[in-house]
């Protein structure tokens, strides 16, 4: 009978037994992850950052950005994060608690920094290292992000709240918009420099062409020379005609600007009548030298140079133009 009860005995404290041990482990685990005498020390910390986390509300009011408060506002930030900073390099914590006071300083460390970025974004939102600046921004953010999740990690509950989530999100997207606004301009900078200077680069070879040639004529007509050499010129003006015609197939025309480009296509065609016609005129006076055609080959030269005059004209519309659209 004795025995049994021993028996029954045992049955009954080895799980007891069990139960206690591992009890014992969990609050051995518990004691050793995160102590208490450090909770303790840290709990003032977390406070502060919680308090910091919750001043974000107001910094935006209805869409509205408004710098100068803002760097403000940032800046008195980063002397509170500097402050809770000071006090937590002061508590001393075990080599076990040592990452946990790191993940904390990592964490004031990127609020400072989002907070650094986001003036300097402020600052330079017309200047060269926008973008730059706005990609190391988007690095740090999600770094700080990320920390937030690894101190969940730890059972620390800082929460990131919606209030600070929705200014640093705000100022992300505004920048995001206002960086393509900028490329966009960028663009439409570039491409309008490109259609000027390929315009110019036409108007330069057209003075290089722009001649007068009658009293060329005049002159070959009062020595009784004959036209080859005149001939041999006219064909190198309409070989760099044809080398500017190329040339303006090429160019890009900026949205809304047709005017000065049309205006290049005009003067490209009365170029192209003017020193034409005049090989024609020239051509026939050689073929006809009886006086029964003179009267026909005067009005040729006639119709020949006033074609000129249209080209002048026109080069001349197409340089003002080319200046207006330039001051734009």
């Amino acid at each position: 009978m004795k025995f049994n009860n021993l028996k029954l005995d045992k049955k009954t404290i080895i799980p007891l037994m069990c139960l206690f041990a591992l009890s014992l482990l969990i609050i051995l685990f518990i004691n050793f992850t995160f102590p208490k005498k450090v909770y303790s020390l840290l709990t003032p910390i977390f406070s502060q950052i919680k308090q910091y986390n919750n001043t974000f509300n107001e910094l935006i009011i209805n869409d509205e950005i408004e710098a100068d408060k803002i760097i403000s506002d940032l800046s008195n930030k980063n002397e509170q994060l500097s402050y809770i900073k000071d006090s937590l390099n002061k508590i001393s914590v075990s080599d076990n608690e040592i990452e946990i006071k790191n993940s904390l300083l990592d964490n004031l460390n990127y609020n400072i920094s989002i907070n650094d970025l986001c003036s300097s974004l402020l600052k330079t939102s017309a200047s060269d290292n926008l973008l730059s600046t706005y990609n190391e921004y988007s690095k740090t953010y999600n770094l700080l992000l990320n920390n937030y999740d690894s101190l969940d990690s730890y059972k620390i509950d800082l929460n990131f709240n919606n209030g600070a989530k929705d200014f640093f999100n705000y100022i992300n997207k505004y920048f995001s918009v206002l960086i393509s606004l900028n490329r966009d301009n960028d663009i439409k900078t570039t491409q309008k420099n490109n259609y000027i200077e390929n315009l110019n680069n036409c108007i330069d070879s057209f003075d290089k062409i722009d001649e007068d040639l009658e009293p060329a004529i005049n002159k070959i007509r009062e020595d009784k020379r004959d036209f080859n050499n005149l001939i041999k010129d006219i064909k190198d003006k309409k070989s760099t005609l044809n080398t500017i015609k190329n040339k303006s197939y090429c160019i890009t025309i900026p949205e809304g600007e047709t005017k000065s480009y049309n205006l290049l296509q005009d003067t490209i065609n009365y170029y192209e009548l003017y020193i034409t016609s005049l090989e024609h005129s020239i051509e026939a006076e050689k073929t006809f030298t009886n006086s029964d055609h003179k009267l026909d080959i005067e009005e040729n030269y006639k119709n020949s140079f006033s074609k000129y005059s249209d080209f002048k004209d026109n080069l001349k519309n197409l340089r003002t133009e080319l200046d207006k659209f330039n001051k734009k």
